[in-house]
């Protein structure tokens, strides 16, 4: 009885029994941790994600970009505009997805421009869809209007996108690269370079 007394009025730390309770509960947390992030939510590998992502409803045309009003130059800037959708075919699902599309004049190589999105911020299950992925180059070219840019096409000429994709687990690696249609936002006829 004395032995008890003694265990109740030690303050909690020096009790056994506090800590074979706060063992008890790391031990369960580490678990839980543990089979939440590496078991549960495990992001795609790099070849993972290379084997999984399927690209569909593809679009591309050129987009005005912005207004410039300067003293020595009024017009607007066109700059080429990627879209799509992506299904995830792997049996993990797919979320924090990074995508960089670096835009290029066909034949010259050099970048003209680049833009990315983090996409997926919601998971995409297994068998789903994203939705659409809207990416715009940062750079293009100055037009006084949409109707001379058209009618400059064989400075802008032929471009494409190519596409850069990492998870949190992977590095960036190239995946895929599609062509710019020679469409302009608003003007359905497509431009036939010479």
């Amino acid at each position: 009885m004395k032995e008890h007394l003694e265990e109740i009025m030690n303050p909690p730390w020096k009790r056994v029994r506090f800590w074979i309770t706060a063992i008890f509960f790391v031990i369960l947390i580490s678990y839980l941790i543990y089979f939440k992030f590496i078991l549960i939510d495990r992001d795609l590998t790099a070849e993972e994600l290379k084997s999984s992502v399927e690209f569909f409803n593809i679009s591309s045309q050129w987009i005005e970009k912005e207004k410039i009003e300067d003293e020595d130059f009024k017009g607007i800037v066109m700059v080429p505009q990627v879209s799509f959708q992506i299904r995830n075919n792997s049996e993990k699902k797919m979320k924090n997805i990074y995508i960089l599309g670096v835009f290029r004049k066909l034949y010259v190589g050099k970048a003209m421009g680049e833009g990315f999105k983090i996409v997926m911020k919601k998971a995409v299950l297994p068998g789903n869809v994203s939705e659409k992925i809207i990416i715009n180059s940062t750079f293009g070219y100055r037009a006084t209007s949409k109707e001379n840019f058209n009618s400059g096409s064989a400075e802008w000429g032929k471009s494409l996108v190519e596409l850069y994709i990492k998870s949190r687990r992977s590095k960036l690696f190239f995946i895929k690269s599609f062509y710019i249609r020679q469409i302009i936002e608003g003007m359905m006829k497509e431009v036939l370079i010479k």
